[in-house]
């Protein structure tokens, strides 16, 4: 169970952690315009950063001196407005690029005073089974009519049976182990939503404008303030009723609210901090239910309303922690195959990995140690059917394989049919600050930085993708691009069941070592080490250079390659050993890389009488007379004084 958390432990944690919440993707956005216009845009981000954009990625923001939101230019690495207006103005033919933001390290600093708050209920772990009874508050603003959906489009979203709901998914997902009822409030026997109105208009809690929003908040400080203290006086106006239902919200018994969620009648605000779907604390104030406090609770925005956005904050709820990078972005590390990374509809299952450390309804994936044929079932069908597979070449990192289904209630929405191959890093929690990330799926030409094909990783024999090891696309490569030593093939048809076979006693194919790469005027010389070719016979060597395979000799007794006629520039090379007896191809060597300058002719003294006319590498001269440069004529008749010579023919420093 949950402990009771100390003064002294919330003191000691304030700012420590930051809030979580939920990544989407082109929300839509209905906005009015200073003339009464309607703006329709999308939005995307999550609660630290999001931003508007219109349906081909070009950037929006709203100027401050007009009101109006336009398209976005970027410079010195800040957004700007420009005068170019979405609905009449064409970005593309203005010259604009789409994708326009701020860089990932503004972002950093950014997330760095965003949502600090004391550690969240879930985080130090109880076994997520029983009955947990959720609370929903709806709120609006005072300058907003009663909700128009009805509420049975609630109800059914949190409680409905037998169709796509939050209780039927944590039901599928914990094999039944788990239930969330939710009860929402304020009671009405009607059918209409009845929401708590809040004194305040909409504005008050958006982000201050000296010529559009005066009465907007202004910095991280009085934003928090004033959503905890909406949130603390829609929950004391109803207290009473909650706790006339006789119903126990603290079901772990530790003190504090299980959970509770609000939500704000309304869209999201792309351009603002606070309206956007994320889970806080509400440790501004002290507020209680039946003497527990409320503590973790779930924002959420009506217009943003959906099955997939409450189970993702739900799970954040019982411990889990975000599987996409709040950052760096350039890599996708398991996109739509969890509900921590991505929000699908209907939503996606999270990974059997995912359910056992974070929802902990079961112990242990059971480990394959020895070679041989096995198979799986869908995650639709046994919700932790996978299997571990340890990596021998790291203590920390290990493998997962389970197979995702593109069938049932709540798998429809992942990319694809097969077997799915992750990469955990024990010593991480979560994907939020990576790399390196907790969890990676391999997919198809993804490597460390590049980011591949996240939407095809599942192997089947259909997909003509039915192996995984350290030389196939994509390879079993570890946290720091090292050989993972994986070694899976002959994976089956995606049916009933999907069959793959394992094996560790596979000899392991050495590369290269200690590769050098020299520049001379027009080639680069590589020399290399022989690798142990253990119980395996060499053969010969590929040359990759700048990430294409350049050239491949069989000669297993090569420790020198030449690659002649290039034109300057840097190359990046890395070798592979090619083996028989088993037959197979090694891994990439260290990567070598070499610059190759440009070639400057020999400098010629012309009208003189010397005993050297030709200048080397390093000598140095004085003269008068004629300077020419092997066609580049510098024609003078002043005293040439001074050269230096660092390379033969390049010329560093010279004054006549």
């Amino acid at each position: 169970m949950l402990k009771k958390l100390s003064l002294l432990s919330l003191i000691l944690v304030i700012a420590t952690i930051q809030s979580l919440g939920a990544y989407l993707k082109d929300v839509p956005q209905r906005l009015k315009q200073p003339d009464n216009s309607i703006l329709n845009c999308l939005a995307t981000g999550d609660e630290y950063y999001h931003w508007l954009h219109d349906e081909n990625n070009f950037t929006i923001i709203k100027d401050p001196n007009t009101g109006y939101f336009v398209y976005a230019s970027l410079s010195n690495s800040e957004l700007h407005p420009t005068q170019l207006i979405p609905g009449r103005d064409d970005p593309a033919q203005a010259g604009l690029e789409p994708g326009l933001n701020i860089p990932a390290s503004k972002v950093r600093e950014y997330q760095k005073t965003k949502f600090p708050i004391p550690k969240l209920k879930g985080f130090t772990g109880t076994s997520n089974v029983g009955t947990l009874n959720n609370i929903v508050i709806f709120i609006r603003f005072n300058d907003q009519a009663e909700y128009t959906n009805q509420k049975s489009y609630y109800d059914n979203s949190f409680n409905g049976s037998n169709q796509v709901s939050m209780i039927e998914y944590f039901k599928e997902v914990s094999a039944n182990q788990l239930t969330i009822n939710t009860s929402f409030y304020p009671q009405t026997g009607g059918t209409t939503v009845v929401s708590f109105e809040d004194t305040l208009p909409r504005t008050y809690y958006q982000p201050y404008d000296a010529s559009t929003n005066t009465n907007g908040y202004s910095g991280d400080t009085e934003r928090r303030v004033r959503e905890h203290t909406l949130l603390k006086y829609a929950t004391e106006s109803l207290t009473a009723s909650i706790e006339a239902t006789g119903l126990d919200f603290d079901m772990d018994n530790d003190g504090y609210i299980d959970n509770i969620a609000y939500i704000i009648q309304g869209a999201t605000d792309g351009w603002a901090e606070l309206l956007w779907p994320h889970m806080w604390a509400l440790y501004e104030f002290d507020v209680r239910i039946n003497g527990n406090r409320v503590w973790s609770y779930n924002f959420q925005l009506s217009d943003a309303f959906g099955v997939s956005v409450l189970c993702h904050e739900m799970f954040h709820s019982l411990g889990a922690p975000d599987l996409y990078r709040y950052n760096d972005k350039d890599i996708t590390p398991v996109g739509a195959w969890d509900l921590m990374a991505w929000n699908r509809t209907p939503p996606q299952h999270m990974g059997a990995y995912m359910k056992m450390k974070y929802g902990k309804w079961f112990d242990n994936i059971p480990e394959i140690t020895a070679d041989g044929t096995y198979s799986l079932v869908p995650l639709s069908s046994n919700p932790f059917a996978a299997y571990k597979i340890a990596s021998p070449n790291s203590g920390s990192e290990f493998f997962i394989v389970e197979y995702r289904k593109a069938t049932g209630r709540f798998e429809t929405s992942v990319p694809g049919t097969g077997l799915v191959v992750y990469r955990i890093n024990s010593s991480n929690n979560g994907n939020a600050n990576g790399p390196p990330d907790e969890v990676y799926v391999y997919r198809p030409d993804g490597t460390l930085t590049v980011d591949g094909s996240w939407s095809s990783p599942h192997f089947n024999a259909g997909t003509g993708r039915t192996e995984i090891n350290d030389v196939s696309n994509p390879s079993s490569f570890l946290s720091d691009g090292s050989s993972g030593g994986l070694n899976i093939s002959n994976i089956g048809s995606a049916g009933t069941t999907i069959s793959f076979d394992v094996s560790f006693s596979v000899v392991g194919f050495n590369p290269p070592l200690n590769l050098i790469a020299t520049p001379g005027t027009d080639f680069i010389d590589l020399s290399w080490n022989l690798p142990d070719a253990g119980g395996a016979t060499l053969t010969g060597f590929s040359f990759f250079r700048n990430g294409q395979l350049l050239e491949t000799i069989y000669d297993p007794t090569a420790t020198t390659y030449t690659d002649p006629g290039l034109t300057p520039g840097i190359y990046l090379y890395y070798l592979t050993a090619h083996y028989s007896n088993p037959s197979g191809e090694s891994g990439f060597s260290n990567a070598a890389s070499a610059e190759i300058v440009e070639y400057l002719p020999d400098l010629i003294v012309q009208g003189l009488s010397l005993s050297q006319n030709i200048m080397d590498a390093g000598s140095q001269l004085t003269v008068d007379g004629m300077v020419v440069n092997d066609g580049n004529l510098l024609a003078g008749t002043s005293t040439l004084s001074f050269y230096q010579v660092v390379q033969k023919s390049q010329l560093v420093q010279a004054s006549c």
